[in-house]
């Protein structure tokens, strides 16, 4: 792996959620928008932002066209105000929400379109089910997914959002999708030393990498000074062998 930056441990100046970003919001964008990509991370996103994809599970498309990261899961916050149904599966339970909303976009009309489906275990069980709690119209949590496909959401975690918290849940995964958006590191190269060749093209490699030598057809260097010898062919099996001088 490679070290270019250190990360320092802070304390908030203050947590008001209200509070928008100062200077220094725009340096840790830069700095992550600098590091080598990668497809392991979490994005947090709208429901709307997901749409299918044949080959990765998913993929983020924001509503202006803006393509979102590669990563290897979603967070998204949802709510839903009608029980889940679930169904045994072998030793465990397959679980469907239908009716979902999109509880974080402010954007959304507030009909539950979408569907999420999940695997549990019989001790996760009352944990994966997004039944509305006695007394609330709704039931809220953060789910991380991993596709997207006909079926719904497929999710791989779920943490229920008490029903005094949701509020300040849907302003966290706001500002969480903006910096998702908003990190777009650049593009490198599929070559060996990718990293050198990366801070190289950004102007900020401390020495020019060193280029890498190319294997030919004809050896390169020294070798090549005598270029001819003697070739013997023998032919095995036969009563005759031929010989005779050839370059190489």
């Amino acid at each position: 792996g490679y070290v270019n930056y250190t990360v320092e441990e802070v304390e908030p100046v203050s947590w008001d959620l209200a509070s928008k970003p100062n200077a220094s919001y725009n340096q840790v964008l830069d700095v992550l928008n600098h590091c080598p990509p990668h497809s392991e991370g979490i994005a947090f996103v709208f429901l709307e932002d997901v749409e299918p994809d044949p080959h990765y599970g998913f993929r983020i498309m924001y509503a202006d066209q803006t393509e979102g990261m590669k990563c290897a899961y979603f967070a998204a916050l949802i709510g839903c105000e009608h029980k889940s149904v679930s169904d045994q599966v072998g030793s465990g339970f397959r679980v469907v929400t239908s009716k979902v909303n999109d509880v974080a976009n402010p954007s959304a009309t507030g009909d539950g379109i979408y569907t999420t489906v999940g695997y549990c275990s019989m001790g996760d069980l009352a944990g994966f089910r997004l039944d509305p709690p006695r007394g609330k119209q709704m039931r809220c949590a953060l789910v991380l997914c991993t596709k997207k496909d006909k079926e719904g959401f497929h999710i791989h975690k779920l943490e229920l959002i008490e029903p005094d918290q949701v509020d300040n849940a849907i302003q966290c995964l706001q500002k969480l999708r903006t910096l998702s958006k908003r990190v777009q590191p650049v593009p490198v190269n599929k070559e060996k030393r990718a990293q050198a060749v990366f801070l190289a093209a950004a102007k900020q490699a401390p020495q020019e990498p060193k280029k890498a030598r190319t294997l030919q057809a004809v050896p390169t260097g020294d070798q090549t000074n005598d270029t001819c010898g003697t070739l013997r062919i023998t032919q095995t099996g036969a009563r005759s062998s031929t010989s005779g001088t050839d370059c190489w």
